[in-house]
């Protein structure tokens, strides 16, 4: 074993307090620290034996220390209290020891300068927690002195490479006293750690207990650097504790609780963040404009972005509301993540029947929505377009008296139609002038009927439509009822049919009949 003087000795440092009694002690502390222990021969301790001393005489001043493994050292510090006593390291550390066995010690809080030893000597209580602190010359009146250390050299201030003495023995006295444990816990509906939140109020809730039995005294809500007392709930060594925080949009907030109790002990929790979001600003529409006309059934609704002052990921809900008695139309389209909206389905009602469309749009940032935007009005108009696909019927020529034909055979090819409109829509049919000289109209020498376009069977309305042969008239006739205007399903033939009258002089024939498109209406 290596030799050495030394003005003062380091011990173990531990984070509890406790009550110890000593047997047979070779030399015993008081039991100030709610613990007591005495450094005893190793075979005399019937309690627990934190750590074992032995100078080079084979006694324990200006000893070299040893861990509880090996423990064959002649002397130990044999220590007993009410509380339960094991050598783990949970609660901190007494002492730190170069090696486990001829060993110079050094505070168990030591970080330098120099090296940190790598072997811990530790106390853990319960109830409680062992808690040292290293001072010269006499312990606090509340504190134990667990032994006395000293180091060989001045410039170590006794904190380090030190030897162990009994409590009289050296200047440096490592003191010691079981605290009770005083336990603070947030509990529901306390804010999350990292939270955004989003009710403009938080509740701060405590729990908090002595495992000691000690009196919970006041609880403290630190609250972004500023402190208050809180509400206290209960009474004596189990309580709750809270308090209720209006909170501001865009700011963040931090906080901690604090508790102690009736004998000055403090415990707190962890400190905790969370920020109350921003929400995104009042959308401004941009297009359609308020009040404007449109024949677009879908139209493209556009907005600006809204500020967001926390740089969310903005979605968007659209409120398309009919009015006139037409709520079936209503649309409420959500989670949009453009700063536009064009309908899937068609807007179904026309101001022409006196409906309108209100529109209107709020900004979501996946914490919560701002502000509805203001409301703006859209009036779908009719557009009743029809177009010639196919304009001439052409009978040939030197067609003899009583020659009849018609076109329901393409041969000619008849009068084909389409509806390029954006609504369904009725198609009457009159003649401009004359086809014959010797017979007026109508008569059964011109006539005309509906018929279906190849592959356009459901076009419009066939039992409201002229699918019978009819005599040309020159004032309207309704010749096909309810034309889609669907692309694909918005055309149809109008057949001709002709029988040359017996006394018609010869000569070119020709008549123009007009087709004129109008709105059928709802419905």
């Amino acid at each position: 074993m290596k030799s050495s003087s030394v003005a003062g000795l380091l011990l173990l440092a531990v984070a509890v307090f406790i009550a110890f009694i000593f047997i047979s002690p070779a030399y015993t502390v008081s039991a100030a620290g709610n613990f007591s222990c005495a450094i005893t021969t190793s075979g005399s301790c019937s309690y627990t034996k934190v750590l074992y001393m032995q100078n080079d005489t084979g006694g324990y001043q200006n000893a070299h220390t040893q861990n509880v493994t090996p423990g064959t050292y002649a002397y130990a510090v044999c220590c007993d209290s009410n509380s339960t006593l094991s050598l783990g390291c949970g609660e901190g550390v007494l002492l730190k020891l170069n090696a486990t066995t001829n060993a110079h010690a050094q505070r168990g809080d030591y970080v330098g300068p120099g090296i940190t030893y790598g072997v811990d000597a530790c106390i853990s209580v319960n109830p409680g927690y062992f808690n040292c602190t290293y001072v010269d010359d006499a312990c606090p009146a509340d504190r134990e002195c667990f032994a006395s250390m000293a180091s060989a050299s001045s410039s170590e201030n006794n904190d380090t490479d030190a030897h162990l003495g009994s409590c009289t023995y050296y200047r440096r006295k490592i003191c010691c006293k079981i605290i009770p444990r005083l336990s603070v816990s947030y509990v529901s509906p306390t804010p999350s750690d990292g939270v955004r939140r989003v009710a403009n109020t938080a509740t701060i809730n405590v729990t908090v207990s002595s495992d000691s039995g000690v009196t919970v005294n006041t609880c403290t809500l630190e609250w972004n650097g500023a402190n208050e007392t809180m509400t206290k709930r209960g009474s004596g060594s189990s309580v709750s504790c809270d308090t209720t925080k209006a909170t501001a949009d865009g700011t963040d907030y931090t906080f901690n609780v604090y508790a102690n109790d009736t004998v000055g002990n403090l415990a707190n929790e962890t400190t905790r963040h969370f920020r109350e979001n921003d929400e995104p600003e009042k959308v401004v529409l941009t297009s359609p404009a308020n009040q404007s006309h449109t024949t677009d059934r879908t139209p493209t609704f556009q907005w600006s972005v809204p500020s967001d002052a926390d740089s969310d990921t903005l979605n968007y809900t659209i409120n398309i509301t009919c009015f006139g008695g037409c709520s079936d139309d209503n649309r409420m389209v959500q989670d949009i993540t453009t700063n536009s909206y064009t309908p899937t389905l068609e807007l179904k009602y026309f101001g022409d029947d006196n409906y309108y469309y209100n529109w209107s749009v709020r900004a979501g940032d996946g914490y919560e929505f701002g502000n509805w935007s203001d409301v703006w009005r859209l009036i779908i108009d009719t557009n009743v377009t029809i177009i010639m696909l196919n304009n001439t019927v052409d009978f040939g020529e030197n067609r003899p008296p009583h020659y009849a034909d018609n076109s329901s055979d393409n041969s000619p090819y008849p009068f084909s139609l389409r509806n390029t409109g954006n609504c369904m829509i009725n198609v009457n049919i009159s003649a401009s002038d004359m086809l014959w000289d010797t017979v007026s109209t109508p008569s059964a020498y011109f006539t005309y009927k509906a018929a279906s376009l190849s592959g356009e069977g459901g076009a419009f309305n066939w039992s409201g439509s002229q699918t019978a042969w009819s005599s040309v008239s020159s004032t309207n006739a309704k010749i096909v009822d309810y034309l889609n205007y669907t692309t694909g399903n918005n055309s149809f033939e109008t057949d001709i049919g002709i029988e040359v009258p017996f006394d018609e002089p010869p000569g070119a024939k020709s008549s123009t009949l007009v087709f004129t498109g109008e709105y059928h209406g709802q419905g």
